[in-house]
């Protein structure tokens, strides 16, 4: 899944830095089965290359690796590769819900 933003709004696909308005940044969301188990690959798409290895595509957050093109967080898959462990403890992940709309929520909480 990609979420193309909008140009002004703040709208759920508008993944805008609070920081800096002008701070704009694609984010793919890719699941390998969705809902499924696992969370999904998040990934920052180069707006003129559509490339996911552009580090500058990259915002600079907490857990934000753009030398290594991921987030290190619970709730994404690249995290779990990272951490295995996780998947038995309480950092496990959940896709109870609208596990979109939490990505995406989670994703803009870690920009602001």
């Amino acid at each position: 899944m990609e979420i193309r933003p909008a140009r002004r709004s703040r709208a759920l696909g508008d993944r805008r830095a609070a920081g800096n308005e002008a701070d704009l940044y694609i984010a793919r969301l890719f699941w390998l089965d969705y809902p499924g188990e696992k969370p999904p690959s998040v990934k920052f798409v180069d707006p003129s290359t559509g490339r996911l290895d552009i580090a500058k595509a990259w915002p600079m957050a907490n857990g934000f690796r753009p030398g290594s093109f991921d987030i290190c967080a619970n709730w994404t898959a690249e995290g779990f590769v990272t951490h295995p462990e996780w998947a038995t403890t309480d950092n496990r992940w959940n896709r109870s819900g609208n596990i979109v709309l939490r990505v995406m929520r989670l994703l803009q909480q870690e920009l602001d």
